[in-house]
Parts: structure tokens; sequence; C-alpha cells
């Protein structure tokens, strides 16, 4: 593997940083021993990094997804297996993660769709409380 420089705990590269949102399958939790009913639990966590494969790396490695590693291993799987990878960039080039705040061209583009919906409910004949607020 190559070696990169490390600066605040992220590895110095020439690529541009994103965040990116890193998903698991799901798989069966026992969260207080096997005398509870099982939950069927998912795992994500957003990662800064400079590419798909390092956010993977950086999630395996993350205490948001020990749950997941912990199954994985015990069943000797990989816990890279069957992992999402999705870039958070809206397709206006803005971060929608959470952290980064919201998209104001998105915003607008969604109360514009809001608008035409409710109209069209209305004209449809919904009335208030049915299932639309005005």
């Amino acid at each position: 593997m190559k070696h990169m420089n490390k600066v605040n705990g992220m590895a110095k590269t020439k690529n541009k940083l994103n965040h990116y949102f890193v998903i698991s399958p799901e798989y069966t939790y026992y969260p207080l021993g096997y005398y509870e009913p099982p939950e069927i639990a998912r795992d994500i966590v957003t990662i800064w990094a400079d590419s798909p494969k390092t956010a993977e790396i950086l999630a395996i490695r993350s205490d948001e997804f020990k749950h997941w590693v912990r199954d994985q291993r015990s069943d000797e799987c990989c816990p890279f297996t069957g992992l999402e990878v999705e870039l958070t960039l809206c397709k206006h080039g803005n971060c929608y993660c959470g952290y980064c705040g919201e998209c104001e061209e998105c915003e607008k583009e969604a109360d514009a769709e809001w608008e035409i919906e409710k109209e069209k409910r209305i004209k449809e004949g919904y009335t208030i409380g049915d299932d639309i607020e005005i």
C-alpha cells in the first residue's frame, strides 16, 4: 500500500476531499445478547475523504461501524463486503451531507415542486387536512 503523509489525521493527497456516506448492508444485531429479540441494523457514517476507497477504509476504522465489523469478522467475512459509498454532492456541485448545510438551488427547486404538487392536489379536490398543508 502506498505511503501517505498525514495531516490532522487525514491522508494528504492531491485529490480534492469530499464528504461520502458509507452505508453497510442490513444485518441482525443483538443489543443485549441472545436473550433479547434481535434488531435489524444498518450502519451509516459520513466520512471526509479523497476517494470512495479511502472513505470505505476510514469507515471500517470508525466507532460507528464496530457492530458491522464484528458481525462480519465473526462470520469470517471481509468487512468491506457489501458496503455502499455515496458521494454527497447534488447536481449543482454542493455537498448535502448535513454538516455543510443546504444547497439553496436545490431548496428552491424542492419548494417549486412542492407548490406544483400542492396546486395539483387542490385542483383534484383535496381539502385542508387531507394529507396536505396549506
